[in-house]
């Protein structure tokens, strides 16, 4: 729910540059450990005087990192419900459906004696501003993603089509549901001058039914749905039928992959869900 959180306190915050250029030298002694599921930073030896501000910095490391793109699909209504939205909806929906970017990210590995607690990160490039996000917290020799900006140079084309209804394909409780069948692909075409590195996933509500090139495929539970992404925005437009889950899901597809430039490539997947 968008309100339950709204009034938290964060307690993982810890400030983070992808680059240590500019750090200071370390003003007072810091120490850090662990205290139950936090990890607390403690600086001693500090003195402020009334109405003074200090800037200190907590802790400084290096991090190996490598460029990743990733383009992720998220899940579409089904066309029964879409058909039952107003105007106003059916244009806001239509906008977050469009085609979504490739996002370029950092894929940071914490070398760090310590672990990385949450908290907004600056990214600079000889001296410039790249990016600014949030590093998630993330505990020691694991990875993390740090978004930078969208890869503009990587075009995304989405498709989406039915193929075919089957009356009649499941009964329960002395009703019966029909089966819809859709088919999707996804082309890529990478403008840029260097070769890129992809991740790309794509989520359907139903049952995943079949993937090409390469491609893995996978049912997701409700807890991983919404524990890696937060609730999209229409899912609380309708009230979902009794049944809907007795046949349905979330369905994943997944492909890793390398695209040169000037190349292009498409990704095939097809899925169904039941209706009545």
């Amino acid at each position: 729910f968008s309100n339950v959180l709204s009034n938290s306190l964060r307690t993982q915050v810890a400030g983070f540059r992808a680059d240590s250029e500019g750090a200071g030298d370390g003003v007072g002694q810091v120490s850090g450990e662990a205290a139950e599921d936090l990890f607390v930073f403690t600086l001693e030896h500090i003195t402020l005087a009334r109405g003074e501000r200090m800037t200190l910095p907590v802790r400084e490391f290096e991090l190996p990192y490598r460029d990743v793109y990733t383009l992720e699909i998220p899940f579409s209504p089904p066309m029964e419900l879409r058909e039952q939205l107003q105007s106003e909806r059916v244009m806001e929906l239509a906008k977050a459906l469009a085609a979504p970017k490739v996002m370029h990210a950092l894929r940071l590995r914490n070398a760090a004696d310590i672990p990385l607690t949450t908290g907004p990160a600056l990214v600079l490039r000889k001296g410039r501003v790249l990016a600014q996000g949030e590093l998630r917290y993330t505990p020691k020799g694991l990875e993390t993603d740090l978004a930078i900006n969208p890869a503009i140079d990587v075009r995304v084309e989405l498709e989406e089509a039915e193929r075919g209804r089957v009356p009649d394909a499941e009964q329960w409780n002395n009703e019966r549901y029909g089966r819809v069948d859709f088919a999707g692909a996804i082309t890529l075409r990478n403008e840029k001058a260097s070769a890129l590195d992809l991740e790309v996933r794509r989520r359907v509500l139903g049952t995943t039914a079949s993937v090409g090139q390469g491609g893995t495929m996978r049912q997701l539970d409700l807890a991983s749905l919404w524990g890696e992404t937060r609730t999209v925005s229409w899912w609380g437009w309708w009230s979902w039928p009794f049944w809907w889950f007795r046949f349905n899901g979330f369905g994943e597809f997944r492909w890793n992959l390398r695209l040169e430039p000037g190349a292009s490539t498409t990704r095939d997947a097809g899925w169904h869900y039941f209706w009545r």
